[in-house]
């Protein structure tokens, strides 16, 4: 699955500050650690707005990361940081259809290996409709574009999301629109180089 969290998440995080009427200030922080790869320091400052049935929704990032050595193209350890914004808004047509438009744009998108890249933030934008099958299931279901961390190149997925919502109101699901893509079409723009692609020199060797 391409990179780690595409979207604005839909559930309200943990240090929430009420503003106003439908005004919240969210704010948030987790660090990770995957032992050989990378660690991965992440914060967020987010403020939501509900206005009858539109939501909106606005986001600062920073992300870092450290890599070891063994996990840098050049075999040193390297240390990124990206800042980054974005926004949702969100319009419920009715109590089992929810619209929604998401952004996500980072000043930096570092390239990294196949090992490291599906751990990365990238620049994004998107929409899906939020289908409720009843109180608890569900299923996200849209289209997505994103700027590949090991290409550098678009790319565009589909969003295919079931999900459980549970009594606190928090959805948990599996987006399985890459895995699809790949089965039905291949993922041959996950192969293509970042770049042009530069030839060895020929051969100088006389032919016999």
């Amino acid at each position: 699955v391409p990179t780690m969290d595409m979207s604005i998440p839909a559930y309200r995080p943990p240090g929430v500050f009420g503003l106003w009427k439908g005004a919240v200030l969210g704010v948030t922080g987790s660090q990770s650690a995957l032992p050989g790869l990378m660690d991965i320091s992440s914060g967020a400052l987010m403020f939501h707005q509900d206005y009858g049935r539109f939501h909106f929704s606005a986001v600062g990032m920073a992300n870092k990361y450290w890599m070891p050595g063994i996990s840098s193209p050049i075999g040193m350890p390297m240390l990124n940081t990206q800042y980054g914004f974005g926004g949702e808004v969100s319009y419920d047509i009715g109590k089992a259809l929810t619209l929604h438009a998401f952004g996500t744009y980072y000043a930096t998108n570092p390239m990294m290996g196949t090992a490291a890249s599906p751990y990365l933030n990238s620049t994004t934008y998107g929409g899906y409709a939020d289908i409720r099958f009843s109180e608890h299931f569900g299923s996200d279901v849209g289209v997505r574009r994103y700027l590949s961390p090991m290409t550098g190149k678009w790319v565009t997925d589909p969003i295919v999301k079931p999900y459980i919502k549970l009594n606190n109101k928090q959805k948990i699901g599996i987006d399985f629109g890459h895995l699809l893509k790949g089965l039905i079409w291949g993922n041959q723009e996950d192969m293509l180089p970042r770049g042009p692609v530069r030839m060895p020199p020929p051969d100088a060797r006389p032919r016999r």
